[in-house]
């Protein structure tokens, strides 16, 4: 078992060619709420600044991959975590 952590949807980075798909593109202003499916069925956001958000590298569908950095994952405590 992994440990269970929490990462702010503003420090996700996506790439394509992942296991996730993307779910759906919302665009809100100054940011993009993408959703991605992962493979066991549970929704990830990650929400990108509109000047760094490519439309044409993410369409609905397309397999990606979420990305963050260590110090952004956040360790979760067991009671949280279940």
């Amino acid at each position: 078992h992994g440990h269970a952590f929490a990462v702010r949807a503003d420090r996700c980075r996506i790439s394509p060619h992942g296991p996730a798909r993307i779910a759906a593109i919302e665009y809100q202003g100054a940011v993009v709420r993408v959703a991605l499916t992962m493979p066991d069925g549970a929704e990830a956001i990650a929400l990108i600044p509109d000047d760094e958000f490519d439309p044409a590298a993410l369409r609905l569908g397309d397999p990606a991959a979420l990305a963050w950095t260590q110090a952004d994952a956040h360790p979760l405590s067991p009671e949280i975590a279940s």
